[in-house]
């Protein structure tokens, strides 16, 4: 199914394909439950929002799992607030522009290469229940000033 462009799975829990040229509201993306640019989403599918450039911001509430490379290249989103993501799956966030990532009390796992390659990545928060870490998450995020591991 298709609203204002975005592409979901039939019961809506999915997001599937988000239009590389759509652009929210000051670009900033909210997925949440009730209120916001998207919602009621529970998974990102793989690539969906791949090599997208006109999100800056993205506040996510109410997700289960980042799909692999869900937010692959995106230059243009520079932070992310995760605050219920149980899964970021492979190379969800990588060959990004991050500068500053917060995950939240929720997430147990961040897969291989997550966020490699974000050379501008300056600030991470990871949670305290967070269970697994894979291999080169971090790769060539050359530029981290501040990294918190409860």
């Amino acid at each position: 199914m298709s609203k204002d462009g975005i592409l979901y799975s039939k019961d809506g829990k999915t997001l599937v394909q988000y239009p590389a040229g759509k652009t929210p509201t000051n670009g900033i993306l909210t997925i949440n439950k009730n209120n916001g640019t998207i919602e009621g989403v529970e998974y990102i599918e793989k690539q969906a929002f791949y090599g997208c450039q006109t999100i800056v911001s993205a506040d996510v509430e109410s997700l289960i799992k980042i799909g692999d490379e869900a937010f692959y290249y995106m230059n243009s989103l520079k932070s992310v607030t995760l605050t219920s993501v149980e899964t970021i799956g492979i190379a969800s966030f990588a060959m990004g522009g991050l500068t500053n990532v917060i995950v939240g009390d929720g997430c147990e796992t961040i897969n291989e290469e997550a966020f490699s390659a974000c050379t501008s990545l300056k600030n991470i928060k990871l949670p305290e229940g967070l269970k697994k870490i894979g291999g080169s998450a971090f790769y060539k995020c050359t530029n981290i000033n501040e990294l918190v591991i409860p």
